[in-house]
């Protein structure tokens, strides 16, 4: 038996493996926006265990984005790392950004955070931008 206020064992591994399961289904808006009952069927779980693991669903957006944006720092982080000279440096910001605008993934996850962000109250603008 677990102590009052502490989690299961297995807790943040489920939780990582809804979140994938959810990015994926956000990120097909060809099917239409997500209610939170299809983000539940697309995870495999209730609305209820969504709810328990994440709140509402504009926080469960937000989960998503973040878990995300924590997978791909080394590619953030090379925007950040100076490379020789302002001007060569700018260029080789702008070169990573761009290469991550054509990767596929990416670019459904920038425009999923947006229609999210700009359909969503809760969700703003810059919750997205820092997430991504």
């Amino acid at each position: 038996m677990r102590r009052h206020g502490t989690r299961n064992a297995g807790y943040e591994q489920r939780r990582a493996e809804l979140l994938d399961r959810i990015t994926e289904r956000l990120c097909d808006r060809e099917v239409g926006w997500p209610t939170l009952r299809e983000l539940a069927a697309a995870a495999g779980c209730s609305v209820s265990t969504l709810k328990h693991y994440f709140g509402r669903r504009d926080q469960i957006v937000a989960a998503a984005l973040h878990r995300v944006a924590a997978q791909h720092v080394a590619w953030r982080e090379r925007t950040r790392l100076p490379q020789g000279e302002f001007v060569e440096s700018i260029h080789g910001a702008a070169e990573t950004a761009t290469e991550a605008l054509y990767s596929p993934f990416i670019s459904r996850l920038v425009a999923m955070g947006f229609v999210e962000a700009l359909g969503s109250g809760p969700i703003n603008l810059f919750e997205v931008a820092r997430a991504t």
